[in-house]
């Protein structure tokens, strides 16, 4: 069934290029011109955020399938942000990443209370890298999300 008004990102080399919204037809259309791989991120608040690599210009249909969010396999994961001496970093960009290296979000900056959180995360493994000015960004260890 196709879904309207999902996120649809184009990412390079982990860098978002475009989004787009899909339309009643489920669908959503780029120009990419270099001859390198891409990969799509689509979000819908009612499904689990899906990744697709490996995507070429001139492929002329890619079909991400899309699963709906429910109680028993959404999955939410708070990061938590510290400095050296364990106080809360405010403002902090959290980016959450497969271990593939795989980008799941744009990031999220953190609260007040050095937390970010993620919602709608499939299982799967990951890690989180943090970085704000004046200090070094830094990855976690891998983090694993089960159902």
């Amino acid at each position: 069934m196709p879904v309207a008004n999902a996120a649809v990102t184009l990412f390079k080399d982990n860098v978002a290029l475009n989004t787009q919204s899909t339309s009643s037809e489920g669908t959503a259309e780029f120009a990419a011109s270099e001859a390198t791989g891409y990969a799509v991120k689509v979000d819908h608040q009612s499904y689990l955020i899906e990744f697709k690599q490996g995507i070429s210009p001139g492929d002329s249909f890619i079909e991400v399938l899309l699963t709906q969010a429910t109680g028993s396999n959404i999955q939410a994961l708070v990061v938590s942000v510290v400095d050296l001496q364990g106080m809360p970093v405010e403002n902090a960009k959290v980016i959450l990443k497969k271990l593939d290296g795989t980008v799941v979000n744009d990031g999220i900056a953190t609260g007040f209370d050095g937390n970010a959180e993620f919602e709608r995360i499939a299982p799967d493994e990951y890690y989180a890298y943090a970085v704000k000015d004046g200090f070094n960004g830094v990855n976690s260890l891998p983090i694993t999300i089960s159902e």
